[in-house]
């Protein structure tokens, strides 16, 4: 059969005989079964794998495809077709490349939560680039507001320092004081928020 001629369905069988080609250490074979496998990826995660088993696939696929050499665009089409599942390997490889500004848009388009933003590199991009992860930090702490309770309050406020930080290291403390008294304006029947605002030396 020829390698650069294979079926969606039959990509499950050559990601086996990929891995077989790593260990073997053989790097030309390696490399054309995956530039073979790449265009059906997207098809092969989304179609012919159950949920549960496109994590561990993504990985082994990540593993694989970085020991050939491939483009940026390629990288960039590689993990687009890995959707979702790929977010943490496109998060590393962002930041390896200091993509800051890509990896922030990255998070928003797929709505990450906090903690998976955190598990994917969030405080590298703040350190790094701290004006690119505002809009998250903005983002985080109004959900928790919409939850209308004190301990949400105090989660909103905790978000709030880690956003007053980044303003501090870019030098944007005179947004931060407006940001935060247009949120005390528009929430001022809110007595608990002004009150954890307050605690938590925001102002």
């Amino acid at each position: 059969m020829d390698v650069k001629k294979i079926s969606p369905n039959e990509t499950h069988d050559w990601v086996a005989l990929a891995v077989l080609a790593e260990n073997e250490g053989h790097l030309q074979a390696l490399t054309s079964i995956l530039l073979a496998i790449k265009p059906h990826v997207k098809t092969f995660l989304f179609e012919g794998l159950y949920t549960q088993y496109r994590h561990q696939y993504v990985r082994t696929l990540s593993r694989l495809f970085s020991q050939i050499e491939l483009s940026e665009l390629d990288w960039e089409d590689l993990f687009k077709q890995f959707g979702h599942y790929g977010l943490p390997a496109y998060s590393a490889y962002l930041i390896e490349k200091q993509l800051y500004k890509q990896w922030a848009e990255l998070h928003h388009l797929h709505n990450s939560p906090l903690y998976f933003a955190e598990e994917c590199g969030l405080k590298e991009v703040q350190n790094e680039a701290p004006d690119y992860v505002l809009p998250l930090f903005h983002r985080y702490a109004l959900a928790h507001l919409e939850e209308r309770n004190r301990p949400s309050y105090k989660q909103a406020v905790r978000i709030w320092k880690k956003m007053k930080a980044a303003c501090k290291k870019s030098g944007q403390l005179d947004f931060w004081t407006a940001y935060i008294a247009e949120i005390r304006t528009q929430n001022k029947r809110l007595r608990a928020l002004q009150e954890e605002i307050e605690k938590g030396n925001l102002i």
